[in-house]
């Protein structure tokens, strides 16, 4: 789930970065109005870069994934989340039950062992 939202976050930067990137004057004359653009807006152009590399790099070869189908994907997967997590609510109440019957049991072992001690310190002077 956190690969699919990380995925639709970038094709939503995507999104926003790339007129910023079909904006950069084609190279005329010196090339002056390219260079003063692209120092503008230098960490956009960048940024837009880095995602796409990413995204490119995520996709899976001969199969072409959009971020609707990651949507639809996330949304079931936590439809599935939410369904398993109420099932194993009661295991994880018995769990906790468990575990604090554990820890009153270790506790009294422990202050029994404590006093097993003390009384045979005692016994010795």
């Amino acid at each position: 789930m956190k690969k699919l939202k990380d995925l639709i976050r970038l094709a939503e930067d995507y999104t926003r970065l790339k007129p910023i990137v079909d904006a950069i004057p084609a190279k005329g004359g010196f090339g002056k109005k390219q260079e003063k653009y692209k120092a503008e807006h230098d960490s956009e152009i960048r940024q837009f870069y880095a995602v796409k590399r990413k995204l490119d790099n995520a996709s899976i070869p001969g199969k072409k994934l959009t971020p609707k189908q990651w949507r639809a994907e996330l949304e079931m997967l936590m439809e599935q989340y939410a369904a398993e997590t109420a099932e194993l609510k009661p295991v994880y109440a018995d769990l906790k039950k468990l575990r604090d019957i554990q820890y009153k049991v270790d506790s009294a072992l422990h202050d029994q062992q404590r006093q097993q001690h003390q009384r045979n310190q005692e016994v010795e002077h």
